[in-house]
Parts: structure tokens; C-alpha cells; sequence
């Protein structure tokens, strides 16, 4: 349960997150099941990466390495819009992303609910591509 990791002003009841490794399908799956207090104006899961991003088939992200290697990230386009950008890191505050990250660019991708409620439950997945 993650809602200890918020403020109480968050507004989480329960937020249970699962992480599990199919081996059968070569994936990695996250399930959030959650219950907040108050309908949020918006809700949010965001994703930081070195990788390339492509966005242009419906309900999933295909992430490129330098060295070739791929990822798809895939969610239910019904419930996600999808937005990304490389943002600034200027400042005293960042600069632990430089030194964490080698220099490398950074991308933000988030992932931005539609309709947020009072409760919901999602699931990403995570597959390499051969």
C-alpha cells in the first residue's frame, strides 16, 4: 500500500500497487488498485527515460535504446492520454539527474487518466521486443 508514501493532504486511502514477472510472456505487469478520499482534479503516472519514445500506435509506447534494444509499455488507451517532453533540469535542485543519469537526455513521458475517480484500477505491462 503506497499511501503512506503521500502527504495526508493527498488525499490517498489506499493505493495497492503489484509487480509481477509473467516469464511466460517475457513481461513485467503493474496493477494499481486504488481509493482516495476526495475525486482528484487530475491523475497522473509518469514515466522518466534516456530512451527514444514513439507514440504512434494506440495504447502503447515502444522505448529505443542507443544500442538497439527495445520495450514496449503498453496501457488501455480508453482510460490514458499520453504526453511527453524533455524537460529542463536547470538549477541547484537537478543535479543529481546529471550525475544519476551520465548527461544523458532525459525524457518525461506521462501518462494522464481521463476520466480520474474516486477509486480505480489500472495495469501497465512492460515487454521486450526480439
Amino acid at each position: 500500500n503506497l499511501a503512506a508514501a503521500y502527504p495526508e493532504a493527498a488525499g490517498i486511502r489506499n493505493w495497492w500497487r503489484t509487480v509481477k514477472l509473467n516469464r511466460s510472456k517475457e513481461s513485467v505487469e503493474v496493477m494499481e488498485d486504488y481509493q482516495l478520499n476526495q475525486k482528484p482534479g487530475s491523475l497522473e503516472q509518469v514515466f522518466m527515460t534516456v530512451c527514444k519514445v514513439d507514440s504512434t500506435a494506440s495504447g502503447q509506447l515502444r522505448f529505443s535504446s542507443n544500442s538497439g534494444q527495445q520495450l514496449y509499455l503498453r496501457f488501455d488507451p480508453k482510460i490514458w492520454k499520453v504526453s511527453y517532453d524533455i524537460p529542463s533540469f536547470e538549477g541547484m535542485e537537478y543535479e543529481s539527474f546529471n550525475s544519476k543519469w551520465g548527461g544523458k537526455q532525459i525524457t518525461r513521458v506521462v501518462l494522464q487518466q481521463l476520466k480520474p475517480g474516486l477509486k480505480g484500477k489500472h495495469s501497465f505491462s512492460f515487454t521486450p521486443l526480439h
